[in-house]
């Protein structure tokens, strides 16, 4: 009777257990790096309202390397994680399935470091910058980076190690990019209109993306009003 009692005890625990979401502790994935996932695909654009230029890469069309990788994309994601020195994070008792859900997404970023962009319009923006020139000192950058974060050894706040602010190209390049985004703040009467961009982005191995983008530029004021 005592044997049975301990086992439909042990069966009502084993219950509890799975309701209340407990995994087994030898089941916890040890997170030696911060980033989980390294997103590999063609880069996309899409505008947002005027002056802003999106640009993404569809996690529902992306190769994935991750932590949970197997054979060469394990390898791969492991070389990416080398190249980033991001290899002391070691985060203890991570549930597996936290890390495709939640807070744990955020560790994504796309796989190349770029050095270099460079924008030019089929049309005049101004005098000193007619079709086919480089718009280079006239675009801004927005977009967030997890590379301060993992480069200084993780240290900064919760909110500074999820996202980092950028507004140039810093000498390093633009590393552990999650998202970026272009846009004109200046624009001059002559500038107004739609304009068809290439944007150009040179990866730190070399690899060239070349994107085609139209896009309709506005004044500050108007660029205000459209928000409004």
């Amino acid at each position: 009777m005592k044997r049975r009692l301990k086992y439909i005890f042990a069966v009502l625990l084993f219950f509890v257990f799975v309701g209340c979401g407990w995994v087994a502790p030898w089941n916890y994935y040890t997170a030696e790096s911060f980033i989980a996932y390294y997103l590999a695909g063609d880069i996309k654009t899409r505008t947002q309202g005027k002056n802003n230029i999106d640009l993404y890469w569809d996690t529902f069309d992306t190769k994935e390397y991750s932590y949970k990788s197997w054979g060469k994309e394990k390898d791969i994601y492991e070389e990416l994680c080398i190249k980033h020195n991001d290899l002391g994070y070691n985060e203890r008792k991570v549930d597996p399935k936290d890390l495709d859900t939640g807070d744990f997404t955020y560790r994504m970023v796309y796989w190349k470091d770029f050095v270099a962009i460079d924008v030019v319009s089929d049309r005049d923006f101004d005098a000193e910058h007619p079709a086919g020139s480089s718009l280079g000192d006239v675009v801004g950058y927005r977009g967030w980076s997890y590379w301060d974060y993992v480069k200084n050894g993780y240290t900064g706040s919760e909110e500074n190690r999820m996202l980092g602010y950028i507004n140039a190209i810093p000498e390093d390049g633009l590393r552990l990019i999650k998202e970026m985004f272009l846009y004109f703040d200046d624009v001059p009467e002559s500038a107004v209109g739609k304009h068809n961009l290439t944007i150009t982005l040179t990866a730190d191995d070399g690899t060239v993306f070349v994107l085609d983008c139209p896009v309709e530029l506005a004044t500050i004021d108007e660029e205000d009003k459209y928000w409004q």
